[in-house]
């Protein structure tokens, strides 16, 4: 996003840094109804540092930062009920980052690792 003040010719305060995701995805062949199927998927998520920020605020903008996030799942088709289940890791490695848009990098560093199980079933 991309935005300026025009009246005082200066960036808005809080605006998103730049940033990308690219991710590599496996996922199994489709064996039949009942079956499951596993798929994996990983890659990092690259987030530059704001340069666009005011003059106006209290520090200087964060540097940029990389997180790798994966992703593991099962799903299977029983009739017409979908059942899936996986396990995600974002910020695998755990690094230490501060994001412009949070207000508490002020003090403190971002969220570390963080593991998220997930169950769907489609009724």
């Amino acid at each position: 996003i991309r935005s300026r003040d025009l009246s005082a010719g200066t960036p808005l305060i809080f605006q998103q840094a730049d940033g990308t995701g690219i991710q590599l995805r496996w996922k199994s062949r489709e064996r039949g109804e009942g079956k499951w199927q596993f798929s994996a998927e990983a890659g990092p998520l690259l987030v530059a540092r704001q340069s666009r920020a005011p003059e106006t605020d209290f520090v200087a903008a964060p540097p940029g930062y990389t997180l790798w996030n994966a992703r593991l799942s099962l799903s299977k088709t029983r009739g017409k009920c979908p059942i899936e289940a996986s396990v995600e890791s974002q910020n695998t490695l755990n690094a230490a980052y501060r994001d412009y848009l949070n207000r508490f990098r002020y003090f403190a560093n971002d969220t570390g690792r963080n593991i998220i199980f997930r169950l769907s079933i489609s009724i």
